[in-house]
């Protein structure tokens, strides 16, 4: 027990908490008056954290209500603990109340209560309807003691005061009643009414639930224009559900499949554009602008979730991108990624979002506009690396964003044609700040690396009784393929050859020979592995200038 109570400062889960309380404080501070609202630590603590955590729940309940109801609210909590501790004090004082069975339970409960409130400092107890709804019948069960006693006091009901009783009886039970509904002000039906009405809104959600499970039948039937209708009814039935606007996923294991209003309106107007080419449907088109004009209602009533709500922000900037208001597109993702910085896969939908558009001008022969989103696709390498500035756990981008991002690097440097490219080094792709290209791992310790102002990457081998190596990500190749490694090194005048090795492609060590100013040499796939990386053999000082596997 003891070493238990010594190691609670190394315990991760008491870690956490720690971290939980500090990003809890951050987000009071910016809404330190009436709170941020309900459920807001779901939506604001992405934004807010000290490193990436999937935690839905503060683990503390003063916290949470700190949180969503400001000073107003934790000032309440704070009185109806205080009020509860008195009126737990009222019924022990000293000569008043007999120690009987009822001062028996009374100890019990408010003991219980203690113990409920004490344990939801450490976790979500009161998240859990249940236990929430036991503690506060207990506040009721030692509230109704309190009331008790204080009749018995008024009217003399104890011991000293039996005579008073008998005499007074008629007189006792009408001031009881009295005193009732004085209290409660209201009639037990009331109460049963209010409980009915507040049934109506599950009934209402489980009823959109309904619809919306209805119309992605008729979606997987190809029946856009009555998984729309259904749709469209599910969003007014549950219109808290912003889900059913955009972005709603019938199947969580399947993220990509998204049957919202908005995004079933994206298939239905792609369907429209592939019949109008070929027979001309004019009904269809009308349809369409029926739904356009409905999806317009819609994103007003769900835009100003978007400011505190990623995956709504992010949703909505999807579409805008597939439709001609694109640069409101770029903007709600920007949103998301703000709301989620520390979340890698946030970035990825930004790199895709900005190379799409960065595609489409060069594609229109606008060169300047084209030339502006990619330097804003190789920004988010500073913007990531500031995020992480202040993040406990640093995070790496994605290999999709990677990938976007060599891209744009071979654009920027004049590189149109990027299909063939398979790998390509972007040193300057640090966001972790550890001093070694992020595109880059590393077999043993005793490889030094150092990224250089100058564009150069430099890799030294400590040990020379060693044959470390540097490896880049996982090469998507292709079967049956020739390619061709190239490294370029700024210290060329003292390196002869370049050991490299491809696992699953190459039986052995080879040799990247000086063909110019470049170090290559072509290999042939034969079949590919998840193992396909490019090895290269650090023998002693590299400064390398460039990386880069092409197709042939």
């Amino acid at each position: 027990m003891v070493s238990r109570f010594s190691n609670i400062t190394s315990d991760i889960s008491y870690n956490s908490r720690i971290i939980f309380i500090k990003d809890g404080f951050k987000i009071f501070k910016d809404w330190w008056l009436i709170g941020a609202g309900g459920g807001a630590w779901r939506l604001l603590n992405f934004k807010y954290q000290s490193f990436l955590y999937w935690s839905t729940e503060t683990h503390n309940y003063p916290l949470q209500v700190l949180v969503e109801t400001g000073l107003i609210g934790i000032i309440i909590l704070m009185l109806l603990f205080a009020s509860i501790a008195f009126t737990f004090a009222k019924l022990c004082r000293k000569g008043e109340f007999e120690k009987d069975n009822g001062y028996i339970s009374n100890v019990a409960v408010f003991t219980a209560i203690i113990f409920l409130i004490a344990h939801s400092v450490m976790d979500f107890d009161f998240s859990l309807s249940s236990i929430f709804l036991l503690a506060w019948q207990l506040v009721a069960v030692l509230n109704s003691g309190v009331r008790h006693y204080d009749l018995s006091v008024e009217y003399g009901l104890n011991k000293n005061n039996k005579q008073k009783i008998i005499k007074n009886n008629k007189l006792l039970n009408t001031n009881i009643k009295t005193l009732f509904y004085r209290e409660i002000n209201c009639y037990p039906l009331i109460m049963i009414l209010v409980s009915i009405a507040i049934l109506f809104w599950p009934i209402k959600f489980l009823r959109g639930q309904a619809y919306a499970n209805d119309a992605f039948e008729n979606f997987k039937e190809n029946n856009l224009d009555k998984a729309l209708l259904l749709m469209e009814k599910a969003v007014n039935t549950d219109n808290l559900n912003a889900k059913y606007v955009t972005g709603y996923m019938p199947i969580a294991s399947k993220p990509d499949v998204r049957i919202g209003y908005l995004d079933l309106l994206i298939s239905k107007a792609e369907t429209v554009s592939k019949s109008s080419e070929s027979n001309g449907n004019g009904e269809d088109k009308l349809a369409l602008n029926s739904y356009i004009s409905k999806a317009k209602e819609l994103i007003k009533r769900v835009e100003r979730q978007a400011n505190y709500d990623a995956d709504l922000a992010l949703n909505l900037g999807i579409f805008y991108l597939k439709t001609t208001d694109k640069d409101k597109g770029i903007e709600y993702i920007n949103k998301s990624v703000g709301l989620k910085p520390l979340v890698p896969t946030q970035w990825q939908y930004k790199a895709n979002a900005l190379y799409s558009l960065a595609m489409n001008f060069y594609q229109k022969g606008d060169i300047k506009n084209g030339l502006a989103y990619i330097d804003k696709i190789l920004a988010i390498i500073d913007e990531a690396k500031k995020v992480n500035e202040q993040n406990l756990s640093p995070f790496m981008f994605t290999i999709e964003t990677q990938k976007y991002l060599e891209k744009a690097y071979c654009i920027k440097n004049g590189i149109m044609d990027t299909d063939d490219i398979v790998f390509q080094s972007v040193f300057g792709m640090d966001i972790d700040n550890n001093n070694f290209a992020d595109q880059l791992g590393v077999s043993d310790i005793a490889i030094v690396g150092n990224y250089l102002s100058e564009g150069i990457f430099r890799v030294s081998n400590q040990d020379q009784n060693l044959d470390p190596y540097i490896y880049t990500r996982t090469l998507d190749f292709e079967p049956n393929n020739v390619y061709k490694i190239e490294v370029k090194l700024a210290n060329r005048e003292n390196v002869e050859s370049v050991p490299f090795l491809i696992p699953g492609v190459t039986n052995k060590i080879g040799q990247l020979v000086l063909n110019g100013d470049i170090y290559s040499a072509e290999v042939s796939v034969v079949a590919t592995s998840e193992i396909n990386r490019l090895y290269i053999y650090v023998k002693d000082n590299y400064d390398i200038e460039s990386i880069r596997v092409i197709k042939k």
